[in-house]
């Protein structure tokens, strides 16, 4: 007697690097499992050793990673590795995270996916996170300042000795257009705002992009998790609208940041403490990217150890170091995985971090060894499919 397969309900967040599209899906994985679901991510990068896929591993989820390119330009690896997902775990949900720098998805990826397969995959309302912090310095520019508060005023002058860079135009014309294509867009780090600039922000979201449905989420504390959670059940259409885009300045806004995927070997005789060597290794590589006004677009970083790990995250170069709960107990040897997207060249990104690792290293005793140094620009986005209409209901 055979079976009909129900098909698998594909939910797909994207967003600007940085926006804590991971945090946010693992939050939303949890929910999911808590109401009886079996959930799989597939996560993306334009490159291999991805720090995400190594966090949502150590949350107890399983993963499969599409490396070499965004969804759109990896179509035929995204429709394996969910096929293989269904086949080998019978999952009911699948989260997918695309590259941070990619937009066009409801034409390349979302229009393809429901003309093509739509009897393998219900796509839930494609969702774009954005950090509040880029939202304030990409596009609300007669907001400019109101989020500079005197901690980073002082950290800027007296530390940093510098102006904050800023990304390039290119760089907003994408962010803009990652919003622009939304079904939803999640205003993320709300713990981190006022009500005043909630308020202030959500006015100018649904101004803006008012086809869109806005909601205001914490992935740190869970606040809005729900209310997410009952839109992404509502009956919009996946990628209702296929972006006008020019592909050329799209090309030129991933460009300008060099990307680097890095692991490493670390070990001391008598131990060390992983959220030590973390954040050591986070400052010292934000003031090396202050120093030659080099805007840190997304700077990641894991420490694995039989099973275990930690890990460190910086958004921008005046912030804060976010660190992971920390691994407690005392490491002899581990692998160190970094992923950095910075607004600096290749050579440049890739100098800085071999500098800043052996720096640290040094200063804290531990020994290391090269096991992957990779920098490059990512290359002209050549989608496999476009669609410029919607597929038929």
């Amino acid at each position: 007697m055979s079976m009909v397969m129900r098909a698998v309900r594909f939910v797909i967040v994207g967003g600007f690097l940085g926006a804590g599209k991971t945090t946010l899906l693992c939050r939303l994985a949890e929910r999911y499992v808590e109401l009886g679901g079996k959930v799989g991510f597939i996560t993306n990068d334009q490159a291999d050793n991805l720090v995400d896929t190594k966090l949502v591993e150590l949350r107890g989820f399983q993963a499969k990673e599409i490396p070499g390119g965004c969804f759109c330009c990896r179509f035929d690896e995204l429709i394996i590795a969910a096929e293989e997902f269904v086949k080998e775990t019978q999952l009911e949900i699948l989260l997918g995270e695309p590259v941070g720098s990619c937009a066009d998805l409801a034409a390349t990826v979302i229009q393809p996916l429901r003309r093509k397969y739509k009897d393998l995959f219900e796509l839930a309302p494609f969702s774009v996170a954005v950090d509040p912090f880029r939202l304030e310095e990409l596009l609300m520019k007669e907001g400019r300042g109101k989020f500079r508060t005197l901690l980073t005023y002082l950290t800027e002058i007296f530390i940093l000795k510098r102006k904050k860079p800023r990304f390039p135009a290119s760089i907003a014309y994408l962010f803009a257009k990652q919003l622009e294509e939304a079904d939803i867009i999640v205003l993320n780090k709300v713990d981190l705002l006022s009500e005043t600039d909630r308020r202030r922000m959500l006015g100018f979201l649904k101004e803006r992009f008012t086809d869109a449905v806005v909601v205001l989420v914490s992935a740190r504390t869970g606040e809005g998790l729900d209310r997410w959670l009952d839109v992404l059940k509502q009956d919009l259409s996946a990628g209702r609208e296929p972006l006008e885009i020019d592909y050329d300045r799209y090309a030129e806004a991933e460009a300008e940041l060099g990307w680097l995927n890095a692991t490493f070997k670390v070990s001391q005789k008598d131990g060390f403490k992983a959220g030590v060597l973390l954040q050591e290794l986070a400052l010292d590589l934000r003031e090396r990217f202050s120093l030659q006004k080099a805007e840190i677009a997304h700077l990641k970083m894991f420490l694995g150890s039989g099973g275990r790990g930690a890990s460190v995250s910086l958004v921008r170069n005046e912030a804060e170091p976010e660190l992971s709960e920390e691994e407690k107990d005392t490491i002899h040897e581990a692998t160190l995985t970094i992923n950095g997207r910075v607004h600096l060249s290749p050579d440049l990104l890739r100098q800085a971090v071999a500098g800043g690792v052996d720096a640290v290293t040094r200063k804290l005793g531990i020994n290391y060894s090269i096991e992957q140094l990779s920098s490059f620009r990512p290359a002209y986005p050549t989608p496999k499919y476009r669609y410029n209409t919607t597929a038929e209901e």
